[in-house]
């Protein structure tokens, strides 16, 4: 059953989509990081007396650090972009997408922001590090300063590679880009992008989806069923190593989802119905597979795995000589 799950081309297909989240995973996560930052320079009172000339050190620490945050989260952006471009030549090459190119023409394409990041990517990477300006306006009655961002367009405009729709950007931007506002603007037309994305390829490839998850929810209950029947054929945690919650649904819950079942008590009715429930919202469940569960479940040795466990680790071996 495994072997005939990983040899079906669905598989391979979700493993396309499992690739693309990555990308995605990546782009946010370095999105969050230089936003972080970004708040931190601008809001944080540690930052009030950047323009003092004393503090010079600290001023240029947090510019190196904010030029390599942009350069990340540019990468990401563009590395985002091409990924998902080989995706689509990989997996519709008859047309079943009809509507992606004109959404990525409409989106990326033809804006003027969204151009301005992704050859921002070529500036950073294959010209100069970012021309980062910094601005302090300070209130002359309480002393307490305003930090902003922002990137030159007179040295920007000195790289030759822009694309006609970045250069009109940077014509409209007038002396300077605001950092902040672009990685903003940027992020949420991507964001709204992999939404549509995502719920068009899963219109598409309905079925491929369903078929897949019938078939691994097949395999997860022979499992499921397997380790039941060894448990109650021999209720022995001494000769039988006891599956309790991990090693009964170790490929299907996730750590938070262990953490509430062990928060009921061993051998509970309360502790069965929760497992019961959580295995459902996954898939449908056998009766009897769930009496089976429920009859487990209900037996405190179920969760002794620490028994068998200690009873069958390997002896030491004496100084000088190898185990038997």
């Amino acid at each position: 059953m495994m072997m005939a799950l990983e040899a079906m081309p669905e598989r391979e297909l979700l493993r396309e989509f499992d690739s693309l989240r990555l990308s995605f995973y990546i782009f946010q996560r370095n999105h969050a990081e230089l936003r972080q930052f970004l708040d931190f320079y601008i809001s944080d009172s540690s930052n009030q007396r950047l323009y003092d000339m004393a503090v010079k050190e600290r001023v240029r620490t947090l510019g190196y650090e904010i030029a390599r945050l942009l350069q990340n989260f540019v990468a990401a952006a563009k590395s985002l972009v091409d990924h998902t471009r080989n995706m689509y030549r990989r997996l519709y090459k008859k047309g079943e997408f009809p509507d992606y190119d004109r959404e990525v023409k409409s989106v990326f394409a033809e804006d003027p922001l969204i151009r301005f990041v992704q050859d921002l990517r070529n500036f950073l990477l294959h010209y100069r590090t970012a021309a980062i300006q910094f601005t302090y306006t300070v209130d002359p009655r309480t002393e307490e300063a305003t930090n902003s961002l922002a990137m030159t367009t007179e040295e920007l405009k000195r790289f030759e590679g822009w694309s006609p729709q970045a250069r009109k950007f940077l014509d409209a931007a007038g002396d300077k880009v605001d950092l902040s506002e672009v990685v903003e603007q940027y992020n949420a037309k991507v964001e709204d992008f992999y939404r549509w994305l995502g719920q068009k390829q899963h219109d598409i490839h309905r079925e491929e989806i369903d078929r897949f998850a019938a078939k691994e929810a097949e395999l997860f209950l022979l499992q499921i069923e397997d380790s039941l029947d060894r448990w109650l054929s021999n209720p022995n945690p001494k000769e039988n190593q006891a599956p309790g919650d991990r090693g009964l649904f170790l490929s299907i819950f996730d750590i938070s989802e262990f953490d509430t079942l062990e928060r009921l008590p061993e051998g509970s009715l309360a502790r069965a119905d929760m497992t019961v429930a959580m295995l459902a919202g996954r898939f449908p469940i056998p009766p009897r597979i769930e009496k089976k569960i429920r009859r487990a479940y209900t037996d405190p040795a179920f969760f002794q795995r620490d028994v068998w466990l200690s009873e069958h680790r390997p002896r030491e071996a004496d100084s000088g000589e190898l185990p038997d």
